[in-house]
């Protein structure tokens, strides 16, 4: 996790974001055009544990040379207006272009439903 980076402005991603060759690639290129020094601070999550952050946050985790599996499960909680980025790696990435409907960039509510609204 980068220290304070949900603050920094928008940076699409401009190559392969998932299993990229350096994943800190992006973040080094950004961090170099606007001047931000870059705290990244490492989080170790137990078995059965959980890690909760920012979707603003830059962060990753490089490879697993360790000889165990690294399980994950993941939910990306976003506003009920969001739409899939027509740019963002080639289409929505390689993760989620199964999700995105032909001809629009609204988000399906069979695959992202509305958890809770303000009502």
């Amino acid at each position: 996790f980068v220290t304070g980076s949900h603050k920094w402005d928008l940076h699409p991603p401009s190559g392969t974001f998932n299993a990229p060759d350096d994943y800190k690639k992006e973040l080094k290129i950004y961090a170099k055009n606007n001047n931000k020094t870059l705290n990244i601070v490492g989080v170790n999550v137990p078995a059965g544990g959980v890690s909760f952050h920012h979707g603003l946050t830059w962060h990753g985790s490089g490879l697993n040379n360790s000889q165990n599996h690294r399980r994950a499960l993941v939910a990306h909680c976003v506003p009920d207006d969001a739409k899939f980025h027509p740019t963002n790696c080639g289409g929505t990435g390689r993760i989620y272009r199964k999700y995105k409907m032909n001809n629009t960039d609204e988000l399906n509510e069979s695959f992202f439903p509305i958890l809770w609204q303000d009502k």
